[in-house]
């Protein structure tokens, strides 16, 4: 992950919005939203988050099955 990946990718993860994050960015410098998806994309943002999701389901699923 780049470093303009990872601070994207950290934005997003605390604004949850593309919009948010190209506020935020245009302060410091210029930020299209298609140039913010194609950086969530390239760092597989969406495919790490499905991946927490789906952990997290699994464990739940583990630990309610000593109930």
């Amino acid at each position: 992950m780049t470093k303009k990946q990872k601070e994207v990718y950290i934005s997003y993860t605390k604004l949850g919005s593309y919009r948010k994050v190209a506020d935020l960015k245009r302060e410091s410098a210029r930020e299209t939203i298609g140039g913010i998806s194609q950086k969530l994309n390239n760092a597989s943002y969406f495919t790490i988050q499905r991946n927490h999701e789906m952990v997290s389901a699994l464990l739940h699923a583990y630990c309610s099955m000593g109930e």
